[in-house]
């Protein structure tokens, strides 16, 4: 009978293959707290909110304030109001700013990303038909070509903004692309959406979001349509339409209906889009699978509400004609409102403190910015005032702008389908177990190759050639699992080497059984036989799993494959030294070859 490798392999490197695998399960442990403690520091110390804001009798100044002191960060000169619109990054470090200047009588429009607080210019990208987005539409229809940008929003790391214009001339059209600005150029591709009067874009790290609001709800029986798309390719992964849940209501004051309730908001929930109406239904879609899982039902019976605002407890809305209500997002009910000295198109709610329980909100009429307080819904003296808020302002170019400062979305475990994670985990342990494969043979690299050439004598010779390009075959796979832009590659990588490996194992049990396989080196031993063919099986299971959504893990997959890999190598080798110590006791002699 064939010794196993637990005798077979000298104590030195018995040690070392125990000592490694020791070594990373306590880095692993190590990174996974320290990864768990700075999320939570992150959601509550790390907060730097910013705010964006026109000033002065005229708003030819621009502030850049701190909005819990009201402290004034910056000044910036807006002179002939060539400062359109403003779209703060959820970190609040830099902006994209449109910014309109007249060259020859014809507007010349283009975005400029800023630093913030200190205004620093990092790139410039022109805005017209000419850039590649828009290109082939300008082509198809060169009278409505010319663009009108009405939004951006930042991807969580600031590297990637989703855009929005509308284009046209009868009717106008919704079309969205992308902006990289890590590399300053913009996507390839447009999605257009006709009929569509406002829209509000998620780009999340697998997929971008759009929602879009119907013109007229109406005629198209939806309320608002969603398109998930791949933010690389801009292909359309699904799409939902919610339907029309009321036909007409009056506007809250009046008696005559009017027209049929509308989308007002759309929140990222975590898993969840929270989709507003004026009437306060809300709609729930599932984001991984784009879908809709729960209709609360309206809270008014009349078009009530303007505005909303989100927090992780609550939801404050804005409503007809002079009222703040705060509505429980758990219950869907109303838990307290309070009545403004003006009208509510007067006030404008500006966005949520993320560590203290309250919302900025500001007032035209004293042109302050204030808190309101989600404990008794009263208002705060004023923080900083002198800001220039008419409602046209506020209405067309989404003046002030703020961001929270801190990075809020839910981590993408939760903001993608079961499967697409379990996906992502698949690859993850593809990659663990190609990574691991690489270091246990550098580790015992003459038993390797003698191992080698005791399966496939033929090639005894090159061993030592094969070996190299083996491990580098397994790093090169797992770093290309690992890359986000490259991970279908990696999958056909590993998908090809484990066919490989099938194969070879296949020939050894005929040929070579029971020899020491070099599979992971120092770090797992085993012998050529059935088990070392349903591993490569069961590994080709993975393969395809990984397949259904090929994409790169993240952090917390990374940690969790490699957790399982290690866990299933360190049970193998205690299952092999159960094995031999209980063959020995039967009194098995032993082959003590390498």
């Amino acid at each position: 009978m064939q010794m196993s490798w637990l005798y077979a392999t000298p104590l030195r490197e018995r040690r070392t293959a125990v000592i490694v695998p020791l070594f990373l399960s306590i880095m692993l442990i190590l990174l996974s707290l320290v990864a768990s403690s700075a999320a939570r520091v992150s959601g509550t110390s790390a907060a730097n909110p910013i705010l964006l804001s026109p000033a002065g009798t005229d708003g030819q100044e621009l502030l850049i304030l701190d909005p819990r002191s009201g402290t004034v960060l910056n000044r910036i000169p807006n002179q002939n109001y060539g400062i359109y619109q403003a779209f703060v990054s959820p970190r609040g470090d830099r902006a994209l700013i449109e910014y309109v200047e007249e060259r020859e009588g014809t507007p010349s429009i283009r975005l400029e990303l800023r630093t913030l607080p200190d205004w620093s210019l990092l790139a410039q990208f022109p805005v017209d038909y000419t850039i590649p987005p828009l290109a082939p539409l300008a082509a198809e229809a060169p009278a409505g070509a010319n663009p009108s940008l009405f939004t951006v929003a930042f991807s969580s790391d600031g590297d990637l903004a989703a855009v929005a214009f509308f284009t046209g001339q009868d009717w106008p059209t919704l079309v969205v692309t992308t902006l990289d600005l890590a590399h300053q150029r913009w996507a390839d591709w447009a999605l257009t959406v006709p009929r569509s009067s406002y829209a509000w874009l998620f780009p999340l790290e697998t997929q971008l979001l759009v929602v879009s609001r119907a013109m007229v709800p109406l005629l198209s029986g939806d309320h608002a349509s969603i398109y998930s798309l791949d933010p690389v390719t801009g292909a359309v992964r699904a799409e939902l339409g919610i339907r029309l849940h009321r036909s007409l209501l009056p506007e809250r004051g009046q008696d005559v209906p009017s027209t049929s309730p509308g989308v007002i908001a759309v929140h990222l929930d975590g898993p969840y889009l929270r989709i507003l109406t004026d009437d306060l239904t809300r709609f729930s879609v599932d984001v991984g699978t784009l879908t809709l899982v729960q209709t609360d039902p309206a809270l008014y019976d009349e078009l009530a509400a303007l505005k909303t605002v989100f927090t992780p407890h609550y939801t404050v809305a804005a409503v007809r004609p002079d009222e703040i209500v705060l509505i429980d997002n758990q219950r869907w009910q109303i838990t307290q409102q309070t009545k403004l000295s003006s009208d509510i198109m007067s006030w404008e709610l500006v966005g949520p403190d993320p560590s203290r329980p309250v919302v900025y909100i500001a007032s035209e009429e004293d042109q302050c910015l204030r808190t309101l307080d989600l404990s008794t819904l009263a208002l705060s003296q004023p923080l900083v005032c002198a800001l220039f808020l008419p409602v046209d302002w506020r209405h067309f170019y989404g003046w002030p702008d703020y961001a929270p400062g801190v990075v809020q979305s839910a981590p993408v475990l939760a903001t993608t389908s079961w499967m697409e994670n379990l996906a992502s985990l698949a690859t993850a342990v593809l990659a663990a177990t190609f990574a691991l494969a690489a270091l246990g043979k550098t580790l015992a690299w003459r038993i390797s190759v003698q191992q080698l050439g005791t399966i496939v004598p033929q090639l005894s010779r090159r061993a030592n050639l094969i070996l190299a390009g083996l491990v580098a075959a397994e790093t090169g796979t797992t770093v290309l699992l690992l890359l986000p832009v490259t991970s279908r590659f990696g999958l056909a990588s590993a998908t090809g080497l484990l066919l490989i490996f099938l194969g070879v194992s296949l020939f050894a049990v005929r040929r070579v059984p029971l020899q020491p396989c070099p599979c992971f080196g120092s770090l797992g031993p085993a012998l050529t036989g059935r088990a070392v063919i349903v591993r490569n099986l069961f590994l080709l299971g993975i393969a395809f799993l990984a397949w259904s959504h090929p994409q790169a893990p993240i952090l917390p997959q990374m940690l969790l494959g490699l957790l399982a890999v290690l866990v299933a190598l360190n049970v193998s080798r205690l299952a092999a030294g159960v094995t031999v110590i209980r063959t020995a006791r039967r009194g098995t002699t032993f082959d003590h070859a390498a």
